[in-house]
């Protein structure tokens, strides 16, 4: 085989996968309704219940025939009555319905990252929690008819949005406009007879092989989903040069909008070194244990996630920046909450993360919130404000010294805003930005060098401060999305403080003698705040616990800059259907000296989903450093590779390989290299 014949055979298996993107099925058919697309050869074919829908799929229906279609994620029905014609588009970004000719009922919750549209020949119409019905007819002619909110219309022929008034049919025909009065004469009873509460039914289906025969008469299928699900898992695991046996069992419970799954785990070394995940207190039983569960209805919106928790961000990062706390999973064990609730969709949210619970057991503890208030779609300004402490930064690792120290606390604030500049289906334009402060209990003293007297260079702080801003991020046909923004920092500030490390490098171990080129008062400052034991003499090598800020003056404030910085940061992201997504972030800051010294962040991922690549349920790249001066400098770096990929007789193979540094032997004076792979095996049934 040439390898032109190979390249061909490789572009088709990538570009046939993206083509057929299932985004939902039939619920309910009565009578003759079709489906058409390139899978068919553009020829329409018969459905029955649980028929798949794909991408671009076009629809029709016969005389006196209607049908039910739900997509994947529940969250928009559509009811289609008798002779109509429609095409259904979906991405990672919107949902889009074309009606050609006939008339639909669609119920539709909203979806944060994913807008919905009614597209026809005449309107553009977008939906958040609404129920709207809507009839085309003779190409221009429209009926628009909104039972639960006011919507936005923005008419073809005069290029104007009009707004149209809940529980009002209005008529359209070209630039003409009017009000219709007498309902019942247009709009169907079964429309009417639900201006009440709006509620989706959430039961799901269970498609056999009988229900491919077409249905004839009305019938509604009430099947039983079994909620019940157990995996099994079998492999190695590889802990820097340990080695272990692994064996777990992960039993899940999925009703609706509530999942429940169970995490056993025993990691076995032959040298004895086993991680068993004892079962020696409360925090034990709550680390095997994760929990997801989300409520939507008209206009609120909650979302609960317990368990291990990833790439959490106040605002546009700047001072919590995907913090995680499974990153080193299972040398490091933390359960965490995140907690998500939209008063509004159009007035005002909260969100609240906690990495760790266990931390409140420590005397610590670490706790990020935000809320933000939208103004309204005439001024659309979001403004946000956020919160987040860790009240312990020795709580991780100060039982495990078993000699005395002290608690240290750090806080910090933000303040953001967006402005939506711009918003239609192919291009949004946002302007932002985010105002961030942090502060310490005590003062931090710091040399700042300048090639003469060291003491005459001594400065503090009580606190930093930093702005990202102003920014504009430009998102375009709802994949590509390009974001810039301006950066000043203040002297000894670090961007994205809480990072994806910051659990495992919020404090580091020293031990040694305290002399030049530190002046007396650095010395004195870190034996009164952080010193390990009651007391250590003049001259003596001792021990200290270091928090995240303040270790940078043990180097020559090598991790941040005794100068003010300024620079810029730069963000790219793609998303593909629900395929694959992928992000780039860089930032570059320069001193405000004549040394000009410069520092750099750069984070970078890949995610693939089912039906990318044959046989791959999924893989994930990642890579993270954040603010360095030096390739060498890798205390907040982090990178990794997992993927699973399907085999036969319901069996998976995972692998897992990936890598952080923090300081685990609290030895050296150094951050160690946290090496962690397996490779294994999972039955599911």
């Amino acid at each position: 085989m040439g390898y032109k014949n190979i390249l061909y055979i490789l572009l088709f298996s990538i570009i046939l996968p993206l083509s057929y993107d299932k985004i939902g099925y039939f619920h309910y058919v009565e009578g003759e309704c079709y489906v058409k697309s390139f899978r068919t050869n553009n020829k329409y074919f018969k459905v029955s219940i649980g028929t798949d829908i794909y991408e671009n799929d076009f629809i029709k229906s016969d005389k006196d025939s209607n049908c039910i279609i739900r997509f994947n994620d529940d969250k928009t029905h559509v009811f289609i009555e008798s002779k109509t014609i429609l095409n259904l588009k979906e991405d990672n970004f919107s949902r889009k319905v074309d009606l050609f000719d006939g008339s639909i009922y669609i119920k539709n919750l909203f979806n944060q990252s994913k807008n919905t549209y009614v597209f026809t020949n005449n309107s553009q119409i977008p939906l958040l929690n609404n129920r709207l019905w809507i009839k085309s007819f003779d190409v221009v002619k429209d009926y628009i008819y909104s039972l639960d909110n006011e919507i936005e219309v923005y008419n073809e022929f005069n290029k104007e949005v009009i707004i149209l008034k809940r529980l009002s049919l209005e008529f359209f025909e070209n630039e003409l406009q009017k009000s219709i009065l007498n309902l019942a004469d247009i709009i169907p009873a079964y429309v009417l007879n639900e201006e009440k509460e709006f509620n989706f039914n959430n039961q799901k289906i269970e498609i056999k092989k009988y229900d491919m025969i077409p249905v004839y008469g009305k019938r509604v299928r009430n099947n039983i989903y079994d909620p019940y699900q157990v995996s099994f898992d079998f492999g190695s695991k590889i802990l820097n040069n340990a080695s272990h046996i692994k064996v777990g069992i992960y039993p899940v419970y999925l009703n609706k909008n509530l999942l429940i799954r169970g995490n056993v785990e025993s990691f076995i070394s032959p040298s004895g070194n086993n991680i068993d995940n004892q079962w020696d207190d409360g925090y034990d039983y709550l680390d095997k244990i994760s929990v997801n569960y989300s409520q939507y209805n008209n206009k609120n919106q909650l979302y609960i996630k317990f368990g291990p928790l990833d790439n959490f961000s106040l605002a546009s990062g700047y001072l919590v920046n995907n913090i995680s706390n499974a990153i080193d999973y299972p040398r490091k064990i933390n359960s965490g909450l995140h907690l998500k609730y939209v008063f509004d969709i159009d007035f005002m949210d909260l969100d609240v993360f906690i990495p760790s619970i266990r931390d409140f057991g420590n005397d610590g503890g670490v706790i990020a919130a935000r809320t933000s208030l939208f103004i309204s779609h005439k001024f659309p300004l979001t403004l946000g404000i956020g919160f987040v402490g860790d009240f312990n930064q020795f709580s991780n690792i100060s039982k495990t010294i078993n000699k005395t120290t002290k608690s240290r606390s750090v806080y910090g604030a933000e303040l953001d805003f967006n402005y939506n500049l711009i918003s239609n289906l192919d291009l949004d334009v946002n302007i932002f930005g985010e105002f961030v402060g942090l502060w310490y209990p005590e003062y931090n003293y710091y040399v700042l060098f300048d090639g003469q007297n060291v003491s005459n260079d001594l400065r503090w702080r009580k606190g930093t401060w930093g702005i990202s801003g102003p920014g504009v991020s430009v998102k375009v046909n709802n994949r590509y999305l390009f974001k810039f923004s301006f950066n000043y920092n203040s002297a000894t500030f670090i961007p994205n403080y809480f990072n994806s490390t910051y659990l495992y490098n919020r404090a580091r171990y020293y031990k040694g003698i305290l002399d030049y080129p530190m002046i007396q008062k650095q010395i004195d400052y870190l034996n009164d705040n952080f010193l390990i034991g009651q007391s250590c003499a003049a001259g003596e090598e001792c021990e200290y616990l270091i928090p995240k800020d303040v270790y940078p003056i043990l180097v020559n404030n090598d991790g941040f800059s005794g100068f003010n910085t300024i620079g810029f940061t730069t963000e790219f992201r793609y998303k593909f259907q629900s395929y694959i997504s992928t992000s780039l972030m860089t930032s570059v800051f320069f001193e405000e000296s004549d040394n000009s010294n410069s520092y750099y962040s750069f984070q970078a991922s890949l995610d693939i989903n089912k039906g990318y690549i044959r046989n791959i349920n999924s893989m994930k790249l990642y890579f993270s450093n954040i603010y360095f001066s030096k390739i060498s400098d890798k205390y907040r770096t982090a990178f990794g590779l997992e993927t699973e990929t399907k085999l036969p007789m319901s069996l998976s193979l995972i692998i897992n390989l990936g890598q952080v540094y923090y300081d685990n032997n609290l030895l050296n004076n150094d951050i160690d290299k946290m090496t962690n792979s397996d490779i294994s095996i999972k039955y599911s049934f």
